[in-house]
């Protein structure tokens, strides 16, 4: 059950948008609060074979290996992600200016093991995009070379009845590419994790 004040500050933070000019790109769906994490190793919490909550790993791209495969997140603070949809096809630098540049286009990857977790109980009415099938965009920089890349899982095999319900199933994978890169653009309609809410005061 969503609270009044959550649903307050949600129509708040909406407003805030549209005086960012960011409309065109990206609409504000959610936050989701996500709790402290002392320290976050990648290679034991994403790797083949392994589990993230409930759902097996079954793809892991060689540029997600090299780049974040070795790093440990220290002492991740609790805090907020947000969740957007990509609202026209996009590539990924017109994503990032939207989010409000690199530094705040970026999430711990904490974060995006914590939102796999949550599973549909996660952001609400936009879980069923979350859970898709489509890629679910966040930003990094990779700790090897220092730039800036756009990391992603999505979940595949998923099992539904003929009522189109969810039934099992789900493996996950994850990728990552460097940004700028050639490849086509992001799909409308697609989730984007990160950024920040401008101050509600």
């Amino acid at each position: 059950m969503v609270e009044k004040g959550e649903l307050q500050t949600e129509r708040r933070a909406v407003m805030t948008i549209k005086d960012m000019g960011q409309r065109a790109l990206l609409r504000y769906v959610r936050s989701i609060t996500h709790p402290a994490t002392s320290r976050f190793v990648i290679a034991d919490r994403i790797k083949l074979g392994g589990m993230v909550g409930s759902f097996p790993v079954i793809s892991i791209n060689e540029t997600f290996l090299t780049h974040f495969n070795g790093h440990i997140e220290e002492s991740v603070p609790a805090g907020e992600i947000h969740y957007w949809e990509l609202m026209k096809h996009s590539k990924d630098p017109p994503i990032v200016e939207a989010l409000g540049g690199p530094e705040l286009a970026q999430t711990h990857l904490a974060r995006l093991v914590q939102e796999i977790e949550l599973g549909a109980d996660g952001p609400g009415h936009f879980s069923s995009e979350l859970w898709g099938g489509t890629p679910n965009i966040h930003y990094k920089v990779s700790p090897v070379d220092g730039k800036l890349y756009v990391v992603y899982w999505y979940q595949k095999n998923r099992k539904m009845d003929k009522k189109g319900r969810e039934v099992g199933g789900g493996e996950l994978g994850f990728g990552a590419h460097p940004i700028p890169v050639d490849l086509p653009a992001w799909w409308s309609g697609f989730p984007v994790c990160g950024g920040q809410r401008p101050s509600l005061t």
